[in-house]
């Protein structure tokens, strides 16, 4: 888990879980590996911040302090449906 001290400004966290359930083999798999999935497809934008992504038994959980990498359109991308994604801490 990151750690900041000291004042971001224009800081905005973000997390996700996505039951397994609701995912193919290959999506969990892109989910995993997001960066490589995006730098070759060209899909959600520059990395200055990272998202840690967990996957456990029955989900995958993803966190990030600051969302300057658009999660929300590499997971639909890889067509992950937008009802299957609970979105928690969103500021929007």
């Amino acid at each position: 888990m990151k750690v900041r001290s000291g004042f971001v400004s224009n800081s905005s966290g973000s997390s996700f879980v996505i039951h397994k359930d609701k995912l193919t083999p290959v999506q969990i798999l892109e989910i995993i590996n997001y960066r490589e999935v995006s730098e070759l497809n060209n899909v959600g934008g520059y990395f200055d911040d990272f998202w840690e992504i967990a996957e456990e038994r029955d989900c995958i959980r993803g966190y990030t302090i600051m969302d300057n990498f658009n999660m929300e359109e590499f997971l639909k991308f890889i067509d992950v449906k937008s009802e299957d994604i609970n979105w928690l801490d969103r500021d929007n």
